[in-house]
């Protein structure tokens, strides 16, 4: 069982953000497609992490259906962002996404149940992937879906996110002066 995860923001480095999965099961012949909205003002890390976890969630609804007839004990979750797998495997920063934490541990404790081990590998972005490939245009399209508000999303924004944005727009403000004061 393989899924590819993507994460993307659509209006800036902090914007609207969604994730997708691409499941591919043995034995089917289309992949099956998940995506969420992650939220309005979000960054890609997020977006990325959310991705991840998708990935598993639907992993493990598609596993315990399975499970019955055949016993399965490894998923692959295929991702394009070293940032947030490194993130979700040494929850490294977590604290910045206290949500995302408690899913996660919550996600540890399904596979644990259902003895899964689950490998995040990385892959190269934008190489042709299909699964991959198609994991990004999904999220892409609901991303973009969210900013024409055609897709409902939270407008939660953390501490981090907060930040973000405030030197984001210092720097921006601050080069429009340098650009003022060089005419």
């Amino acid at each position: 069982m393989f899924a590819f995860t993507d994460g993307s923001v659509c209006n800036g480095s902090v914007g609207c953000g969604a994730c997708s999965a691409m499941l591919f099961t043995p034995g089917m012949s289309e992949p099956s497609i998940h995506t969420k909205s992650v939220g309005k003002l979000v960054n890609s890390v997020c977006c990325e992490m959310e991705g991840i976890l998708l990935g598993t969630e639907v992993d493990i609804g598609s596993l315990i259906q399975r499970q019955a007839q055949k016993n399965q004990d490894t998923a692959y979750i295929m991702c394009d962002c070293k940032s947030a797998m490194e993130t979700v495997i040494n929850m490294v920063q977590l604290r910045r996404y206290p949500v995302i934490v408690k899913r996660l541990q919550a996600l540890i404790k399904q596979l644990q149940c259902i003895s899964v081990t689950v490998k995040l590998i990385y892959i190269h972005g934008h190489t042709g992937i299909p699964g991959n490939e198609l994991a990004d245009r999904k999220a892409r399209e609901v991303a973009h879906d969210i900013s024409v508000d055609k897709i409902s999303a939270p407008k939660e924004i953390t501490i981090h996110e907060g930040y973000r944005m405030t030197v984001v727009m210092l720097l921006k403000s601050w080069q429009h002066k340098c650009n003022e004061d060089n005419t």
